[in-house]
């Protein structure tokens, strides 16, 4: 075997733990997306109810939830790009792997 080959228990080894990232990021992924739903929950009830509340606190509580939605967007965005990167590498070394075969 070439010095440049790892041996497929390595690719392997390797393989587990872009896994195990996998994994880690999605459960990131989920946790950004429930937040992004709560903050939509919160600016339509702010929007909806702000003719009942002082329109300075409503003002106030819709630009926090927007700036927060915002913060948990560029957040899942971010765990898109790394999951996305983790599967290119985990393809990568199925392809390695069916080439040791």
């Amino acid at each position: 075997m070439d010095a440049d080959r790892e041996e497929p228990s390595e690719l392997l080894e390797r393989r587990l733990m872009l896994v195990a990232s996998l994994s880690s990021v999605n459960a990131e992924a989920l946790k950004a997306n429930q937040k992004i739903g709560a903050l939509h929950m919160e600016i339509q009830r702010v929007t909806i109810f702000e003719t009942n509340e002082d329109e300075g606190t409503a003002g106030e509580v819709f630009e926090d939830a927007q700036a927060k939605l915002a913060k948990a967007e560029a957040e899942l965005a971010n765990c898109e790009e790394r999951i996305e990167a983790l599967e290119d590498e985990v393809a990568d070394i199925d392809r390695r792997l069916d080439a040791a075969e």
